[in-house]
């Protein structure tokens, strides 16, 4: 995606991404209709392609981890995981995702 993001170009970008994401896709035209005009009215915005950052969806997996401690009860931490399914990468707890 090039620093001229317009409304189509951003669109079709996310369209291919996640064809199978048609509540998403709906969601997402709808906010760009509004922010695309004020996107690429400010130079910073396009610079640092807030747009399609802000975009790209996020996951974040949570699930139970549970032990015994030397006390013999049971302990259980929640532990969270952010996926970003754009970088294809998993992320472990190290962003405070630990409860």
């Amino acid at each position: 995606m090039t620093q001229k993001s317009n409304f189509e170009e951003i669109y079709t970008f996310l369209n291919e991404k996640f064809a199978n994401e048609t509540e998403y896709l709906q969601a997402v035209h709808e906010v760009l209709e509004d922010i695309v005009p004020i996107h690429n009215a400010n130079i910073d915005y396009k610079a640092f392609d807030i747009i399609r950052r802000i975009c790209m969806p996020e996951r974040i997996i949570y699930f139970t981890v549970s032990w015994m401690n030397s006390d013999g009860n049971i302990d259980s931490s929640i532990k969270g995981y952010e996926s970003n399914q754009y970088a294809g990468n998993v992320q472990a707890g190290s962003s405070g995702y630990y409860v």
